[in-house]
């Protein structure tokens, strides 16, 4: 009967761990969902993302995600479709400085610094510059994973050199196996997704005062990790499974904070180290405590706030609010939501940052009907939108904050955070084609958001290679739009072409994340069949018995200058050249330049005479057309 009751008692620890059945992931091999390894949507997100950063010496994105995910398994003891745990905490390191105040008897048992902390279980004795929030978040601890082991794999290219780091991989083939179960030479397989398994794994970002600073903080409990939680289990290894603890990185240090609401103990407890440094060597213990949790109250937060009076009841006089849409653009994310502050009607402030880093204030003043409909009494003009511009490619995390006001309320609450991927990809436009010695020129602008650098554009006639160029040409109107990126967002590319009616498609060359050249636009255009033009433009008589003849004529086989023959009365008048300065011309047909103009004199005697001037073809034209006659 025991053996019985310990089965059910796993069966449900194992549910409880993995949350709902998972819906497995289309990937290569044939694996059933029974024998697929799971992990979680935004962990792989992470992995992925940063195998892709860092792969170097040889190795693919899908290749060293495997080798990234393989030590996952036996680190935090997940296996099969369990999926590992983001908030995994090591058991079986039985250093005496561990237990608070360095005393394995210590009443305060629950107060447990464990040393190794997330999926990949980044120890203090590594020296890593890592607190326990980030080795939790696989969007910093996967980073680390994949610049550990791409180094190593550049100094040896063997993958029991790369996870040299990690114990789970040492004693068995164990990882070995799992790379070869989930990685078929080219790509990711046998993987169950997990979208209940975040990348921080059950951890809350919340706000904290500390040393009069209100700092961000995070709060780990082990009762709500995401993905295999095992290792949570009272008997799992032979140190104590800790309290709630927040952690807090500050000056160089973290700090971690036991609570007696958490722990039940008379005392709150910290204790701290140099972020770097091993904690079986570092850490100082106390009980001073100072710690106030600013998102829900709770701690040494000294008298409890006061409260504004609402249309719903007195409440603590915090902003309250949502943060609707973060939506991405080319190059920028645009969100979107509301906010209203119970000490006042009128419109307030929200701060958005942008990975962390601030970028801008808005007044949430534009009419939300719904919101005043749902909270009445305060005027529906409390919603807010704007643009993040100047994004690079990539994942962002974007964090909207309500910015109190009034006499009441402590802090500016965090509204919410939304992860947005931007594309990465360029893109622009084709604005105009123009004829050009032997094809067309093909002009517009293009950007990347990785870049302020120019980026190539590549030009097809008729889905056929035509021709290629950089966007290194002045843009003003563009820079208006995108300054970000600076002047220069132009190109002018020169794309040889048959006569006929052409279709010209430009394509802008991706430079850093992104997966495609998209296209920019095309046009379609009538390339002319290479028959010279131009035009007689003035006739006159000059004392001598001549006529003095002006106009131009141009070629679209050359920039060259040409011929002009003139004949009187149908007879041969002569051969002049077309090479005077005419800046009218270069303008309008831009890379002929401006010698293609012509000012001659010709004899004709006292009588009247009809002048008729023919420009002299050269290449594949047909006719030498006739530019116009004059009778004088």
């Amino acid at each position: 009967m025991k053996a019985v009751w310990r089965l059910v008692i796993l069966v449900l620890v194992i549910v409880s761990v993995c949350g709902a059945v998972p819906v497995p992931i289309p990937l290569a091999g044939s694996a059933s969902p029974a024998s697929a390894r799971g992990m979680g949507q935004t962990p792989l997100d992470d992995i992925l993302y940063w195998a892709d950063q860092k792969k170097a010496c040889g190795l693919s994105r899908d290749q060293l995600a495997a080798m990234m995910m393989a030590p996952t398994y036996p680190e935090t003891g997940a296996s099969g479709m369990q999926a590992p745990s983001p908030m995994t905490l090591s058991r079986w390191d039985t250093q005496a400085a561990l237990w608070a105040f360095g005393d394995k008897a210590t009443p305060y048992q629950r107060a447990f610094w464990h040393p190794g902390v997330g999926m990949w279980q980044f120890d203090s004795a590594g020296a890593w510059n890592l607190t326990a929030a980030t080795a939790i978040s696989t969007a910093t601890s996967a980073e680390q994973a994949a610049t550990v082991m791409a180094q190593r794999w550049c100094t040896s290219p063997s993958r029991a050199y790369a996870w040299g780091p990690w114990y789970g991989c040492a004693t068995t083939s164990i990882c070995e196996d799992i790379y070869n179960f989930i990685f078929d030479g080219a790509r990711l397989r046998n993987l169950t997704i997990y979208s209940t398994v975040t990348r921080d794994g059950g951890m809350e970002t919340r706000s904290c005062r500390l040393f009069a600073t209100s700092l961000p903080c995070h709060y780990v409990d082990p009762a709500k990790a995401q993905g295999f939680a095992g290792w949570a289990v009272p008997g799992a290894g032979p140190t104590p499974v800790t309290a709630p603890f927040y952690v807090i990185s500050y000056n160089g240090r973290e700090y971690r904070f036991w609570l007696k609401q958490d722990t039940g103990y008379p005392v709150t407890i910290s204790a701290d180290k140099p972020i770097r440094a091993n904690a079986r060597t570092s850490l100082v213990w106390s009980t001073a405590g100072g710690l106030c949790d600013l998102s829900l109250g709770r701690g040494d937060c000294g008298a409890p706030p006061r409260v504004a009076s609402t249309p719903w009841g007195d409440r603590v006089a915090l902003p309250l609010g949502s943060v609707d849409s973060a939506s991405p653009g080319a190059a920028w994310i645009a969100v979107a939501g509301w906010v209203i502050d119970p000490d006042t009607s009128d419109p307030v402030d929200v701060h958005v940052y942008l990975d962390g880093t601030w970028v801008r204030a808005v007044r949430a003043d534009q009419p939300r009907p719904d919101v005043a409909a749902a909270i009445p009494g305060y005027g529906d003009r409390h919603g807010f939108q704007t643009v993040v511009p100047g994004v690079s490619g990539g994942p962002h995390d974007v964090c909207v904050y309500a910015i109190n006001v009034g006499p009441y309320g402590d802090h500016n609450p965090l509204l919410a955070c939304r992860r947005v991927v931007i594309s990465g990809e360029p893109f622009g436009n084709v604005d105009s084609t123009a004829m050009a010695p032997g094809g067309m020129w093909v002009e517009g602008w293009a950007l990347d958001p990785d870049t302020t650098g120019p980026i190539g554009v590549h030009v097809y006639v008729d889905g056929r290679w035509g021709g290629m160029g950089v966007t290194d040409r002045s843009r003003p109107d563009v820079e208006k739009v995108y300054p970000w990126w600076g002047p220069n967002r132009g190109y002018r590319v020169l794309a040889a072409a048959a006569p006929g009616r052409r279709t010209f498609c430009a394509y802008g060359i991706n430079v850093g994340w992104g997966a495609t050249n998209p296209l920019l636009n095309c046009r379609v255009v009538d390339v002319p069949d290479g028959t010279p033009l131009g035009s007689l433009d003035g006739a006159a008589r000059v004392p001598g018995g001549v006529v003095r003849l002006t106009g131009w004529a141009l070629d679209p086989s050359t920039a060259g200058a040409v011929a002009v023959h003139v004949y009187v009365d149908s007879a041969w008048g002569g051969a002049y050249t077309a090479g005077t300065a005419r800046p009218d011309v270069g303008a309008a047909f831009p890379g002929f330049g401006d010698l293609h103009g012509y000012d001659v004199t010709v004899p004709v005697g006292a009588a009247p005479a009809t002048l008729c001037v023919y420009a002299i073809n050269v290449g594949p034209g047909t006719t030498n057309p006739l530019l116009g006659c004059r009778t004088i």
